[in-house]
């Protein structure tokens, strides 16, 4: 297990998604230890390059993450609730019995 504590010219959630980008490229610099368990050893995670744009353009990019995240909750109590109406909508249609008109 690794602990990550950000530099102050570093964001914690800015470095949260380049990592979370990154994902694939840091699991393949995890090599297994000679128990058998993997590891990702320390000076590999220090050599890997980022980007690093100025702290306010981090946090803007943070800001536009939290946006999109919420926007992204909010569509999804929206489609849960729209289904939940055509469920109910759809049972009730249902459950009438056909009568010839």
């Amino acid at each position: 297990m690794k602990v990550l504590i950000p530099a102050s010219s570093l964001h914690g959630s800015y470095l949260l998604w380049i990592l979370n980008v990154l994902q694939s490229h840091l699991l393949n610099m995890v090599s297994i230890a000679a128990h058998g368990t993997r590891k990702l050893e320390t000076p590999r995670l220090e050599s890997m390059m980022i980007q690093l744009p100025p702290l306010k353009e981090q946090l803007v990019f943070s800001e536009r993450v939290a946006e999109i995240r919420s926007i992204q909750s909010q569509q999804t109590t929206a489609i849960a609730k729209a289904e939940a109406i055509f469920d109910v909508l759809l049972a009730s249609c249902f459950s009438q019995p056909l009568t010839e008109g």
